[in-house]
């Protein structure tokens, strides 16, 4: 078995102490403000509305560094009937977004849904997303969309308050 020299030795622990230092801590940022009280059903099919639950806006960004966000929220319906609920994580450098469709989300994660019945009344949703290669800020927001056949107009969940957020973890 070949052995190290001291002098390589020394300038491998030297190497590992700086990398090991040049590391900094996560950063994380998160929002446990609803920024709606209920998300209205969209009648029949697409296009589908979405609607921010939770946004959260990252500072100090660099093009190297990872973000990952975990979204969770708690969503009611007391209708007769079954209601789509869709998810998924979407970023703004503007902390706005043009439109309510999801081809304007900038979706980070794939769009997954589920129904919520008259007999499960409750639904916890969870899902998270990671992206890279942002400067400077970027907000990031979970969106919601409900949709029903079944619906009328002005038909909606409801976004139960102090049940979830929306936490990203900067890793530099």
């Amino acid at each position: 078995m070949p052995v190290l020299s001291k002098r390589v030795a020394a300038a491998l622990a030297v190497f590992f102490l700086w990398s090991v230092s040049a590391s900094a801590a996560p950063s994380v940022f998160s929002s446990l403000e609803a920024q709606t009280d209920a998300i209205p059903i969209t009648l029949g099919g697409e296009p589908y509305t979405f609607w921010p639950a939770y946004i959260v806006t990252v500072t100090g960004l660099q093009p190297t560094d990872v973000v990952q966000c975990h979204a969770q929220a708690e969503v009611t319906s007391n209708h007769p009937f079954n209601v789509q609920v869709d998810r998924v994580i979407g970023k703004s450098a503007s902390g706005r977004w043009s439109s309510n469709d999801s081809a304007s989300l900038s979706a980070l994660n794939p769009l997954a849904g589920e129904n919520i019945t008259s007999d499960t009344h409750h639904m916890v949703i969870n899902t998270w997303a990671t992206d890279t290669g942002e400067t400077e800020t970027m907000t990031y927001a979970l969106f919601l969309e409900a949709a029903s056949t079944s619906a009328a107009v002005n038909d909606s969940i409801i976004l139960n308050r102090g049940n979830g957020g929306l936490w990203c973890t900067v890793f530099q």
